[in-house]
């Protein structure tokens, strides 16, 4: 199922068409604001379809905003902030980070341990020697496929495993 799908778009009549100046305007302008923020796989103009449609209906601009970050947030292959790791409720993830930092493993069947950073959070990263990925370095971004979601004391930490895909976007290339 595409994300354009699952948040419902459709290729029925635009509903853009029938709003009102001032409200077109700002579907614009949050269709702009989300793009950039969290759905930039669907383009504006999609997202702006969508949260006419969704306004037209009867929701106000802002429940209908986060109606559709919700939407694209949950959809499988959507990147995940790391700060909002604790709302998803997946077991597995996809996330763009930088690497923070990196420590010594606490256990001969760790790889690699270390902080995870993007704009809005950190989170601990675990990467099992059994995943057999890629090693990761301070510093660099990191696009990461199928991380699985775990807790330890209320918060929420990644681990890489076998299932897992690391990209390194500046190298551009899959591992």
């Amino acid at each position: 199922m595409t994300q354009a799908k699952h948040c419902g778009l459709s290729s029925e009549a635009d509903p853009r068409e029938q709003l009102d100046v001032e409200t077109r305007r700002e579907v614009e302008k949050q269709a702009i604001r989300l793009d950039g923020k969290c759905c930039g796989g669907l383009g504006v103009e999609a997202i702006e379809r969508e949260l006419a449609a969704r306004v037209q209906s009867g929701r106000s601009m802002q429940d209908a905003v986060l109606d559709m970050v919700e939407d694209v947030q949950a959809a499988p292959g959507a990147i995940v902030a790391l700060g909002e790791l604790v709302q998803v409720g997946r077991k597995w993830v996809d996330v763009e980070a930088t690497v923070e930092t990196l420590w010594e493993p606490s256990s001969p069947s760790m790889q690699q341990v270390g902080l995870l950073e993007d704009e809005t959070g950190k989170t601990k990263l675990t990467v099992w020697k059994r995943s057999k990925q890629p090693l990761i370095a301070e510093g660099q971004t990191v696009r990461i496929r199928d991380a699985a979601v775990s807790w330890y004391q209320g918060r929420a930490s990644l681990a890489l495993t076998g299932r897992s895909m690391v990209h390194f976007p500046e190298r551009a290339a899959w591992w």
